[in-house]
């Protein structure tokens, strides 16, 4: 329920109090739009020749939310008819956002031309005009105007049109899927665990397909060192050595890189001596054996048609676009219960070489009213990349890639 105040979300947590943050943060959409361009008709020609007639390369770009996609292009047509590839899959998140398309000429050396845009189209009109023909799916002739400015004063459409097929598919509660339904996969990202030595921040990427998608890039939290400051003057002032001051902090349940930046900040004020010790071995030292936790807190969401013989691919960065550990493989057909939650070891966490990382994820499929719909099978996509990446930039097989590698279990 929003409340007052901006960016201000008041959410019940479940019976123990606890809320459960990424999906306050990414609560699922409502459905999956379905748009697949069909063709369009009298463009007008942007691109002029001496020796043929003037035409135009035509593609159709749509911009729905933070997705921007294009669809292949027909060369030097001004009646153009696409594939059935032609089709993209877009995740509604409230019926309040707006579809925009537009068509547009490629052009190699210059910047592209447009050639015709339709009115933004409001979600809520949308289902409400498919409501009212008691459909899911229409095709429809939109009306292109030449550019922006012509629509927005409210001159009349050109001759252009530009025809598109749409399917509205709700989301439904969690029931067994079969090849070919459309269904969102959704990928909650709940935290990381690594050393600061490999990461002061991370992301979570998610391959379905060769569709790449990820999590923003989280830090890790800087806490408040000010209380450490009487505790680490004590042991330093006590005369322990690198190595021993560094057992004491693990003892004393401190994070020895929280407590070597004190020492460091205090030998610089002069309040404690630091004897000729090496600060930047000392603080290396420090960032190997800290093991610290990152919160993620969001939910990735892909949309899908379902075959239970895919898998995706799970694998986690740090800031830098390094990958920490192995790759994690998930089966389509080990998905089967609303929600699979996984504490994922990517890599065998070991405090004296400051490597090892875990991921704690979250697997859900959810289905849509469609069920083995009229497109049955997923549009070619590029090979997968997390698959056959390695660490430092070979393409080995994938258990070479990665080591850690783990199917996951059942949920009936």
């Amino acid at each position: 329920v929003p409340m007052g105040l901006p960016h201000t979300i008041c959410r019940y947590g479940n019976p123990v109090g606890v809320v459960d943050m990424p999906e306050v943060a990414c609560p699922p959409p409502l459905g999956v739009l379905h748009v697949r361009v069909k063709r369009a008709s009298s463009l007008k020609a942007a691109d002029f020749a001496v020796l043929s007639a003037a035409s135009s390369d035509p593609y159709v770009a749509v911009q729905f939310g933070d997705t921007n996609w294009k669809s292949s292009v027909v060369h030097q047509d001004l009646n153009p008819v696409w594939t059935a590839d032609d089709r993209v899959m877009l995740l509604v998140s409230e019926e309040g956002q707006f579809l925009n398309m537009s068509v547009m000429d490629e052009d190699k050396y210059t910047a592209d031309d447009l050639l015709g845009v339709t009115k933004p189209w409001k979600i809520a009109d949308l289902i409400e005009q498919l409501t009212a023909a008691g459909v899911s799916r229409k095709e429809f002739e939109l009306p292109l105007w030449h550019d922006l400015g012509a629509l927005s004063a409210g001159q009349p459409v050109s001759a252009s049109t530009l025809s598109v097929d749409i399917e509205w598919s709700p989301l439904q509660p969690y029931q067994a899927l079969n090849t070919g339904d459309l269904a969102v996969l959704a990928v909650k990202c709940c935290r990381a665990m690594t050393t600061r030595f490999r990461a002061t921040s991370c992301r979570v990427e998610v391959d379905y397909n060769g569709r790449i998608v990820s999590s923003p890039t989280m830090p890790v939290l800087e806490p408040d060192l000010s209380e450490l400051r009487e505790t680490v003057a004590r042991v330093v002032r006590g005369g322990a050595t690198t190595g021993r001051r560094l057992e004491l902090w693990t003892a004393l349940g401190i994070d020895p890189v929280d407590a070597e930046a004190v020492v460091q900040e205090l030998g610089k004020q002069g309040v404690v001596a630091l004897q000729g010790q090496a600060p930047q071995h000392a603080t290396t030292q420090a960032k190997k054996r800290s093991f610290v936790e990152i919160p993620l807190d969001h939910v990735i969401y892909i949309p899908l048609v379902y075959n239970a013989e895919d898998e995706v691919y799970i694998a986690l960065f740090n800031g830098n676009g390094h990958r920490i550990g192995g790759v994690f493989k998930a089966p389509m057909k080990r998905i089967r219960g609303p929600v699979t939650p996984i504490l994922q070891q990517m890599e065998e966490l070991d405090e004296k070489s400051g490597h090892g990382a875990q991921l704690e994820i979250a697997l859900s499929l959810h289905p849509t009213t469609r069920r083995v719909g009229s497109y049955d099978a997923a549009p070619p996509s590029p090979a997968r990349r997390l698959a056959h990446q390695a660490p430092q930039g070979s393409a080995p097989a994938l258990e070479e890639a990665a080591p850690v590698v783990s199917a996951i279990p059942a949920v009936e």
